[in-house]
């Protein structure tokens, strides 16, 4: 499963950032650079993939140099601020997989620093997630983001242990086109909140579309 928008109500990467400034750690003009995009996606004159591109430049060009332990501090901080954030929907069905003793991958494009102490919060088994490269202590520039989602499941529901078990039983679920991969290789996709480009390939596909708005859950 996607964890920003998906289970979070927002993203662990951008909170990250958010906590970075307040901390000192970046700079407060930071925000100064990335204000305008955030704005005109708020507005819903700009996009949000265009806000977020912003803000990942500006992390990859400040993050060198930043002690690593600082770092997984703030990181475990602001998730332990932020853990309980999310949809009703997509918590639930962590709860409801959980109690039939289902294997839970969560895969995102977030740091590792924060997302493995948010997805461990919600008893997530195995979890794949952005790396940041570490020398002396100190993070350089260099960022790795985790492989494909498709090829990640592929090599998921490959292993041995999984052999048998039926593709009706793999479920995924996404909110964005960078998952529409990750969907097409499960038995059970769903479309959550999606944007425009995953609802029309739902839409082709047939694939459950599900809405949360306010306490009000729409499925189609």
């Amino acid at each position: 499963m996607d964890i920003d928008g998906t289970l979070l109500r927002w993203s662990l990467f951008l909170y990250l950032v958010d906590k970075l400034i307040e901390a000192g750690i970046f700079n407060k003009t930071v925000k100064k650079r990335f204000a305008k995009e955030e704005q005109r996606w708020r507005e819903r004159r700009g996009g949000y993939d265009d806000y977020l591109q912003k803000v990942i430049e500006i992390f990859e060009s400040r993050i060198q140099d930043v002690y690593v332990d600082d770092f997984k501090l703030l990181a475990e901080n602001m998730v332990e601020e932020y853990k309980n954030r999310v949809y009703r929907y997509t918590r639930d069905l962590i709860k409801e997989k959980l109690a039939d003793d289902w294997y839970l991958v969560a895969i995102s494009c977030s740091p590792k620093e924060a997302v493995v102490p948010f997805a461990k919060f919600w008893n997530i088994q195995e979890i794949f997630a952005a790396e940041i490269e570490q020398k002396n202590g100190k993070y350089t520039n260099r960022r790795t983001l985790p492989k494909n989602k498709l090829e990640i499941v592929k090599k998921v529901k490959n292993r041995p242990e999984f052999a048998d078990l039926n593709q009706e039983n793999i479920w995924g679920i996404g909110d964005g086109e960078a998952d529409i991969g990750l969907l097409q290789e499960v038995g059970h996709p769903i479309c959550f909140n999606p944007t425009l480009i995953l609802r029309q390939e739902a839409e082709k596909r047939g694939w459950t579309v599900v809405v949360e708005r306010k306490n009000v859950i729409y499925r189609f």
